[in-house]
């Protein structure tokens, strides 16, 4: 899943004691090798590598099925809001681990973690910091700030934990890197984005945000993305979620400045948000990553439902079947995952050095 490797390999692999990809080579290895290595026999099975699902929210998992007729911001009110003074110390812990087991289960090796905390208190952020480094799965963790703090206090905070999560790093491969899962204009707070793109700058950090999402606001949000350029989130740094309901503007602005974007097709079917046009944003040049988002808003967790979703969606719009290949909506859930959230040195494709993160696939099942 290189960009220049298609063609698959009928070969080997060998993995290091680290959890690396040592050798990866066609044909038969050497029977001493074998030998003297702990070793699985995948002779007619297919191995691919891990999914990664760059915008998850892992602690909505227990969530899933409720307001099944409602749009975007009714959901919210009807999934998360009545939970809100029920949480109890550890259920995010839980509701995390819970979220992370189901994705592995499903062939997701690593994930962007959009944290969420739903109350308003940081201990429930850190309970899912906690639960992430006791699972192995690779992830990004997303600082969120605490919009009922001051802009100082969470500078000082978010310094604190990336200099804790900087120790933990060096311990834990799994975890990757730390992000910034901001707000931007989700909720109109036209001061977050300001807040956002100085910790962005000031601390190095990308930041994912939701945007563009529900068609009842999209008037609203596409006009505030002038807020969002003048507080310097546009940049090379931004990722932006589901980023459906755009313009010709927005697009060309948004590729000229290096943003680049998350599609989750279950979720967006499921919300009822639509369809990102994604022919068209490949066009433009933009940068394109694959996501479940949370159990809760797509209900599923299998990338293949996901891919499937979202490749015969835009062959529905487009009358074409070959608008989109399947290679290409593979490659988007893996190798060009890993690209859009820049840690496709690590995963994202089989190769040598990288993490040997893979499932394999028994095509008679």
């Amino acid at each position: 899943m290189e960009p220049d490797q298609r063609d698959p390999i009928d070969g080997w692999m060998l993995v290091g004691v680290d959890g690396t990809i040592q050798e990866l080579t066609a044909g038969e290895p050497d029977p001493k090798l074998i030998e003297t290595s702990e070793s699985i026999d995948a002779s007619g099975k297919i191995i691919i590598p891990g999914f990664i699902s760059a915008h998850s929210h892992l602690w909505s998992a227990p969530f899933r099925g409720i307001a099944s007729e409602s749009n975007l911001l009714d959901w919210i009110e009807a999934a998360h809001s009545p939970f809100t003074p029920y949480y109890q110390d550890k259920d995010f812990y839980i509701f995390t681990h819970y979220g992370a087991l189901d994705f592995l289960s499903h062939g997701i090796t690593t994930c962007y973690n959009w944290v969420w905390n739903n109350g308003w208190d940081y201990e429930h952020w850190i309970e899912q910091f906690e639960a992430q480094l006791s699972i192995d799965q690779r992830f990004i963790f997303g600082w969120a700030l605490d919009v009922t703090d001051t802009e100082e206090a969470n500078r000082t905070r978010l310094k604190a934990f990336l200099e804790e999560a900087k120790t933990l790093k060096a311990e834990n491969p799994h975890l990757l890197k730390v992000s910034l899962s901001a707000l931007g204009m989700l909720f109109g707070d036209t001061e977050l984005p300001y807040w956002e793109g100085k910790l962005m700058k000031d601390f190095g950090l990308d930041a994912q945000a939701h945007y563009l999402e529900d068609p009842a606001i999209k008037h609203r949000q596409q006009g505030e993305f002038s807020i969002m350029e003048k507080a310097g989130m546009i940049c090379d740094q931004l990722h932006l979620a589901h980023f459906i309901h755009t313009n010709d503007h927005i697009l060309q602005k948004s590729s000229d400045a290096g943003v680049r974007m998350v599609w989750n097709p279950l979720s967006n079917g499921r919300l009822g948000s639509g369809l990102a046009d994604i022919p068209k944003y490949k066009q433009f040049g933009l940068q394109i990553a694959m996501g479940l988002d949370g159990q809760a808003s797509g209900d599923l967790s299998d990338p293949f439902e996901n891919m499937r979703m979202g490749l015969y969606a835009t062959r529905m719009k487009y009358e074409s079947a070959g608008v989109m290949p399947p290679y290409q909506i593979l490659a988007l859930h893996t190798y060009e995952s890993a690209k859009t959230l820049k840690v496709e040195d690590r995963v994202g494709s089989l190769s040598t050095g990288k993490f040997a993160d893979f499932l394999i696939l028994n095509p008679q099942e």
